[in-house]
């Protein structure tokens, strides 16, 4: 059971992950906020860099760090289309 949650600093996660042998999913780099959704969306699509073969699932935007971090996902159109339900 869950008792308490907490965010670690991005290196913190890193080597946690490392100890444990968990993988992460690779950052893409800094990217600006696009003006629309749709720009957005546009961005979600692209090949998977854990595996070349498939659609990525989406996009995880993350902002500021600790307990003033901001987190969103932008979802794939191509894998909703696909996995979707």
């Amino acid at each position: 059971m869950i008792r308490t949650t907490l965010y670690l600093d991005k290196a913190e996660m890193e080597t946690i992950c490392n100890q444990l042998d968990l993988p992460i999913v690779p950052p893409l780099g800094q990217i600006t906020i696009p003006e629309s959704m749709d720009e957005m969306l546009q961005l979600a699509e692209g090949k998977s860099q854990l595996n070349p073969q498939a659609e990525r699932e989406g996009l995880v935007w993350v902002f500021g760090s600790g307990e003033d971090r901001i987190s969103f996902k932008t979802i794939s159109n191509k894998f909703l289309a696909k996995y979707g339900d």
